[in-house]
């Protein structure tokens, strides 16, 4: 679509109408900083979160998450993006964001046409990632839970 766009990467200080960044990068110091000086500049907008649910769901194991909500300090509007978390995580998200009445638009997450395989296979063999995928192969081909057609398969 031709707009300027930049992926962040630790230590950039280029500009550009839209910058995508890792959460991790995001609560960096060196990102910190830099959207810091584009607030000061009034060339910062608004920073989006996509898959903002990790800021309560990872923190015990992604331990950026937690500095993450440290970007709240930045004078600038905010959109937390997820369609993945249940309702009860709301009070919670709200409280680590700093959020007061935000607004909040939420539609059915229900998604009927999404289903999961469970396949146990041997933990021991050599290329488990190879050993994945025939499992997956053979479960698109074989299982007849899946349209050739209309679904699709990644491996």
């Amino acid at each position: 679509m031709s707009i300027d766009h930049l992926e962040w990467q630790p230590g950039e200080s280029r500009e550009a109408a839209l910058t995508l960044v890792s959460a991790e990068a995001a609560s960096s110091k060196d990102f910190i900083k830099h959207a810091r000086r584009l607030a000061a500049e009034q060339k910062l907008d608004r920073i989006v979160i996509d898959e903002c649910h990790l800021i309560v769901t990872a923190v015990e194991y992604r331990l950026s998450m937690v500095d993450l909500t440290a970007i709240r300090s930045l004078r600038t509007q905010f959109v937390y993006l997820t369609a993945t978390p249940p309702p009860s995580l709301r009070a919670e998200f709200d409280e680590r964001n700093y959020l007061h009445y935000p607004t909040v638009i939420r539609a059915s997450s229900n998604r009927p046409k999404i289903f999961h395989m469970v396949r146990k296979i041997n933990a021991h063999a050599r290329n488990l990632l190879q050993q994945t995928a025939i499992e997956a192969q053979d479960a698109w081909t074989e299982s007849g839970f899946f349209d050739h057609v209309r679904d699709k398969i990644r491996l």
